[in-house]
């Protein structure tokens, strides 16, 4: 099973995702150094987080967005089969961002991070388009009505949501995030609902946890926490409220700062509404300064039937 091996000294009350390199953990699936776990992938990747520190070793770097604020988009087609409209998810997808956004942090303050909505956009596409293809991105939150499109070793349709990241192999950057919803096979609720609904997840609840990825962090374990590694229908809606955990490592990873009201939420080569196909050349409305010479894709999974949360990731080449 694709993942993160997490026995070992350890402790897990909230987990973050690192880079590493290659050699950190001599290439051993399992190992435990520094208060980083690694294990290696079934794609032969090496895949790390870290747990209960603020900060990593200086031979891992979290992944993190760096810029102290970035964006969200929804796809125009919003879902059918949940009856919402765009405008809808993106009033969701706020109040999930804004649970992690607003948490008061345990020393006091806010984490040092905000998420604008950048509206909602055609493209449907989960891909980061690097520099040489001269074309904008979006951080794209879509639901799949008709396929899955992301069958992992056999699981079929289990999975009811995947958030992708792309960041700098080097520094941690994030450059690019994706949540994808799996209504094609399941079925999901937005009612404030009093019991827990046994056959429906809580949209909402998904949604906070997979912002949670979106802005880096990792699978807890051991922890009633909102980035448990598992959970059913019945229990969904108890990921919408962030526990002590949960706020603990989103303030690790952004320490509370003031948010400078000219931060810059466009992706790193422009922001496009449309996909790479679809983009007239020079549409980017705005581009950002640098450009990370390795990529690397991970991918969060949520399970369905209890069978809780995975990992997987594939390498991407930005050769600008």
């Amino acid at each position: 099973m694709l993942g993160i091996v997490t026995h070992g000294p350890v402790a897990a009350a909230y987990c973050l995702q690192v880079s590493c390199d290659e050699a950190f953990c001599g290439g051993q699936a399992g190992c435990s150094r520094d208060g980083v776990l690694c294990a290696l992938k079934e794609d032969g990747e090496l895949s790390c987080k870290l747990c209960d520190s603020v900060a990593p070793p200086l031979d891992c770097k979290l992944i993190r967005w760096t810029d102290g604020c970035t964006g969200f988009s929804v796809n125009d087609a919003g879902s059918e089969k949940t009856n919402l409209g765009a405008e809808e998810v993106a009033g969701l997808l706020q109040r999930a961002f804004e649970s992690w956004t607003t948490a008061e942090c345990p020393g006091g303050g806010r984490p040092g991070l905000y998420v604008y909505d950048m509206g909602v956009v055609p493209c449907d596409a989960t891909d980061y388009y690097p520099a040489e293809e001269h074309a904008g991105n979006a951080n794209i939150v879509v639901f799949r009505e008709d396929e899955w499109p992301n069958r992992v070793n056999g699981n079929g349709d289990g999975e009811i949501a995947l958030t992708t990241l792309s960041y700098d192999l080097e520094s941690g950057e994030v450059v690019d995030a994706d949540i994808e919803i799996n209504s094609s096979a399941h079925a999901f609720t937005t009612d404030a609902m009093t019991d827990a609904d046994p056959f429906r997840y809580d949209l909402l609840g998904v949604l906070t946890h997979e912002t949670g990825h979106f802005l880096g962090l990792a699978h807890t374990e051991g922890s009633a926490a909102v980035m448990i590694p598992a959970t059913t229908p019945d229990q969904a809606i108890e990921l919408r409220a962030l526990t002590p955990d949960d706020v603990a490592a989103v303030c690790a990873l952004y320490p509370p700062s003031a948010i400078d009201a000219a931060c810059n939420p466009f992706p790193r080569h422009g922001f496009s509404p449309e996909c790479a196909s679809d983009q007239p050349e020079g549409s980017c409305s705005t581009t950002r300064v640098g450009v990370p010479s390795a990529m690397e894709v991970w991918r969060w999974l949520l399970l369905a039937a209890g069978l809780g949360f995975r990992l997987r990731g594939r390498p991407r080449q930005d050769q600008t």
